[in-house]
């Protein structure tokens, strides 16, 4: 593995001082060495970093406090510590009994503790720019401070306003300056390669998949994503939540609240299932992620499973075998019966197939289906006269856990969900319950079911095919089959 990249971003005295360090160093980091203070040293960091040449900048001061604050980027800060504050000051009493200490950011309290300790009259300064540094030490000059502890800036500023300047790091706080940056490019190697992986992971996933962390910020987006908001071309990462659309809101679950794992958004013209999670670091949200599955998608691994678990419950029959090809005749009648039944194949009109039993009603229906556009869809049969009401309905439309005593344990899906965009096929529906009958015309109706102890709506799509030997006029005229939903099964005959 290549070296780490160091950054030194150094002020003249600070380097030069550094100088024994960094050879101690050389073979350890690639060392870059860049003269500047604040925003000087802020570009020439914001410019390494989008070169991406640099793993860790070292510095000092006010630039690591500058490059911390502006940049998503690892520092490594030489600290002047008390005891090499101590050192210095010791040094400046050899030039003068009378040191200011000027310090960026914040005075030390404990050093005013020590000071009689040092026989030194002492007086602290902070600075937050050159400007309020140099007009510090134009004010200790005149109050008869000759001498300034401070860094490499302070030096130079010390220098034009015609005070000593003692340096205020050790050989000692650069090296351990240096050991924390070493350590700080070995862990940002590791998040590297596994953020690596899950980028790799991401760009090759389907589903559109976002990431932001507890400020909002995108730390994360695949291709799939650009694509769902129409903009393959445009960097996500880095941007804020507010300059996406709304839809993509992430607020809530950054707040704490429950996850989302199944709302409906439509982006870009086209409808999604969006699943919102939290990232939790130590039990505490670092982040949320942002998942959009595709809708059609998502209808066609229903389509399949339903497919699969209806081969898996009713083998045989309530799959379409057999089609056209299979249904053999000369006789003028047979012959025109299935030149009828291809053209009904063709629409998605019901079908009412009457004759008696045994004639092949339900080999015309599964011919038809094959026949149809919802050839790869679903067949589901079911026979309405060898069924209780009571277990039929449950059948036809399923139920929620607890609807009834012996329900199913998580609930069950009923036959029309199960045919869900394919055939359903109902055998002897003339023997169909009365209230059932109901129920069935209302599905027919507003193409949506109830489960059982549900009060949720349930969209389907079914090509419904109903069969009977039944005299359906009769029974309409005796109340025994409702007229409306005569008019709805007998659209084609």
């Amino acid at each position: 593995m290549s070296l780490p990249r160091l950054c030194f971003l150094s002020y003249p005295a600070l380097r030069a001082f550094a100088a024994p360090v960094i050879a101690e160093y050389a073979d350890r980091a690639r060392i870059e060495v860049v003269d500047g203070a604040f925003d000087a040293a802020l570009a020439a960091a914001r410019e390494r970093l989008a070169r991406r040449t640099v793993d860790v900048f070292v510095s000092a001061g006010a630039n690591a406090s500058l490059i911390r604050r502006q940049l998503p980027a690892p520092v490594a800060t030489i600290q002047a510590g008390g005891f090499d504050i101590l050192q210095a000051l010791i040094r400046a009493r050899e030039r003068h009994p009378r040191v200011g200490v000027l310090h960026y950011g914040a005075t030390i309290p404990e050093l005013d503790a020590v000071k009689g300790l040092l026989k030194l009259e002492i007086r602290q300064c902070a600075y937050a720019t050159p400007e309020e540094a140099r007009e510090r030490l134009r004010r200790l000059r005149d109050d008869g401070f000759p001498v300034v502890v401070g860094s490499s800036l302070v030096l130079e500023l010390a220098a034009e306003a015609g005070i000593e300047g003692v340096l205020a790091y050790s050989l000692g706080g650069i090296r351990r300056g240096f050991d924390d940056a070493l350590e700080l490019a070995r862990v940002a190697r590791l998040e590297a390669g596994r953020t690596g992986q899950l980028n790799a992971v991401l760009q090759h996933l389907q589903d559109a998949v976002l990431a932001v962390d507890r400020h909002g910020l995108v730390t994360a987006a695949n291709p799939a994503m650009q694509r769902a908001l129409g903009e393959p071309a445009l960097p996500l990462v880095g941007r804020t939540l507010d300059a996406l659309p709304d839809e993509l809101a992430l607020a809530s679950v950054l707040r704490g609240a429950p996850p989302d794992n199944g709302s409906v958004l439509r982006l870009q013209g086209r409808d999604w299932v969006a699943a919102r999670r939290p990232l939790l670091e130590g039990g505490r949200i670092a982040g949320a992620t942002l998942t959009l599955y595709e809708a059609g998608s998502i209808h066609e691994a229903d389509n399949r499973l339903r497919i699969q678990q209806r081969r898996r419950q009713q083998p045989g029959p309530a799959r379409a075998r057999w089609c056209f090809e299979d249904l053999l005749g000369r006789d003028a009648t047979f012959v025109r019966l299935l030149q009828t039944a291809r053209r009904y194949a063709q629409t998605d009109l019901s079908i009412l197939i009457r004759g008696e039993s045994g004639t092949g009603k339900e080999l015309l229906a599964q011919a038809v289906h094959q026949a149809s556009t919802r050839a790869a869809r679903p067949f589901v049969a079911i026979n309405c006269a060898a069924l209780p009401e009571g277990l039929l309905e449950s059948e036809l439309f399923g139920h929620e856990e607890g609807a009834f005593t012996g329900a199913r344990r998580g609930g069950q899906r009923g036959l029309f969900e199960a045919a869900h965009t394919g055939t359903l096929f109902l055998d002897e529906v003339g023997d169909m319950p009365l209230a059932l009958q109901t129920r069935l015309l209302r599905v027919l109706q507003q193409r949506e079911i109830q489960r059982l102890g549900s009060a949720q709506a349930i969209p389907v799509d079914v090509r419904v095919i109903a069969a009977t030997h039944q005299p359906l006029e009769q029974m309409v005229a005796e109340r025994r089959f409702r007229h409306d939903l005569l008019h709805r099964l007998d659209t084609l005959r």
